[in-house]
């Protein structure tokens, strides 16, 4: 192949020979070119280069690339990431969001609800009462204190996301171009202290998935 041919030249050739493959190896080829070591964090705006080569490359390749990757947005409970995913859904074409097999979205109490439940902790007093033996706090003033304690932190938690995130998912279902199977919730460990917290709220998202998949409609409030 001459050096000084023009690429335009050079890309057509290129895509003669791969036509002229059988489609099953094509498939292998685009897998082999597009698939990402780690999770495509959404919303990405910019698709692969391959896509741009030709209508049938972009047609044949579209929903491998969709199939083999996974795809991760991180939310927190606050109004300006919660949509990020399912406005990325409502972006793709319907080939597109049809053929994604894993959308996980990654969910983590914000700083702003971390520095008011700081600001709780800090008026915050726990009382010991030792027993006779003089080794064990009291069991039931223990406990109580624990309560206050998550009590704090979901008082301080905008429950209105929740809500907006149940919105969401029910909008999708209804648009029937996602299948929200493919969807599933991860919670950010956040230390000892907010990862508790973030397990729990993943609990009730996915109690709201689970309710809008069966065609059940959930209200959470506080």
């Amino acid at each position: 192949m001459d050096e000084c041919q023009p690429w335009e030249d050079v890309a057509n050739i290129l895509f003669r020979q791969l036509r002229s493959i059988p489609r099953e190896l094509r498939d292998l080829i685009y897998e082999y070119a597009l698939l990402e070591p780690d999770d495509i964090i959404v919303p990405n705006k910019q698709k692969p280069a391959l896509f741009g080569v030709c209508q049938q490359v972009r047609h044949e390749a579209t929903p491998i690339y969709y199939a083999i990757n996974t795809f991760r947005a991180f939310i927190f409970d606050d109004g300006q990431t919660c949509l990020i995913p399912f406005q990325w859904i409502r972006a793709l074409e319907d080939n597109e969001a049809k053929a994604v097999t894993k959308l996980a979205i990654e969910f983590g109490i914000s700083d702003a609800t971390k520095k008011q439940f700081e600001a709780h902790l800090a008026r915050f007093k726990i009382t010991v009462t030792p027993l006779a033996n003089n080794n064990f706090a009291d069991p039931a003033a223990m406990t109580r204190a624990v309560d206050t304690l998550e009590a704090g932190l979901q008082a301080c938690f905008n429950v209105d996301v929740l809500n907006s995130i149940n919105a969401e998912m029910r909008t999708v279902q209804r648009a029937g171009k996602f299948d929200l199977a493919k969807l599933s919730f991860e919670v950010e460990e956040g230390g000892k202290r907010y990862g508790q917290a973030n397990r729990m709220f993943k609990t009730i998202l996915d109690q709201c998935l689970g309710a809008v998949i069966a065609g059940k409609r959930v209200t959470i409030s506080q």
